[in-house]
């Protein structure tokens, strides 16, 4: 089984959870269900854009306690992923794929796009919370290849209402400037585009948490490599 990988996505183990009902637990009441879907043995929680990635990241965390990184850049409990080039750090239990997932969907006017998929290596018994169309019980697929109905995807989603290779174009910190700040949101704007970007602080980051604007860039260079 496998998820959806679409724009810029977080993809947490759920061993990372799993040891601690009460963080399990804590992690599902606050996740972002527009943009999450699960197998039963990854979650992905999408984003459009890398400031809004960054904050998640200090959530997981500093809120829930989970590891990004070893002291080699190995991804531990959770993983960056773009839908353009796979995981952005290396990652020894997370296999990617992007391909023409959905050519033989002659319904959809896009199922000639290429789509983005990630899966966890070596495990397919996952159980999923939205399937474009149901699986039969007990059904499992090869390590390289996927049935459609083996994706786990938002709820909602189809190949036509999608993010394409020609409509990507993610939003990156370079790209922003801060119009304004208070307790709860900090507002960027594009400096090409105009577009304006609200990040909400306390929910992710945490009550407790002051971060100045140098640690922020220096942190989010770290984890997008730019």
């Amino acid at each position: 089984m496998a998820v959806l990988i679409e724009a810029i996505n977080i993809v947490v183990d759920s061993r990372a959870l799993s040891k601690n009902p009460s963080i399990e637990a804590e992690f599902l009441k606050n996740v972002p269900s527009q943009t999450y879907c699960s197998d039963g043995l990854l979650h992905r929680i999408g984003f459009m854009d890398y400031i809004s990635i960054n904050n998640y990241v200090h959530y997981l965390k500093n809120s829930l306690g989970l590891t990004h990184l070893d002291e080699d850049e190995n991804a531990v409990d959770f993983v960056v992923v773009d839908m353009m080039r796979g995981p952005v750090s290396k990652c020894n239990w997370l296999s990617f794929k992007r391909d023409k997932l959905f050519a033989h969907r002659d319904g959809f006017e896009k199922s000639d796009e290429d789509f983005s998929i990630a899966w966890r290596r070596g495990d397919f018994e996952g159980k999923d919370n939205e399937y474009i169309v149901e699986i039969e019980e007990g059904e499992q697929t090869e390590e390289e290849y996927f049935y459609e109905q083996d994706i786990a995807t938002p709820y909602g989603w189809s190949p036509d209402e999608a993010i394409y290779t020609s409509t990507y174009h993610p939003t990156r910190r370079k790209d922003l400037e801060e119009v304004s700040r208070n307790e709860y949101v900090v507002t960027y704007r594009n400096k090409h585009t105009g577009e304006i970007h609200e990040v909400e602080r306390r929910k992710w980051i945490g009550k407790g948490i002051r971060r100045t604007k140098d640690k922020i860039r220096k942190e989010l260079r770290k984890i997008i490599n730019i």
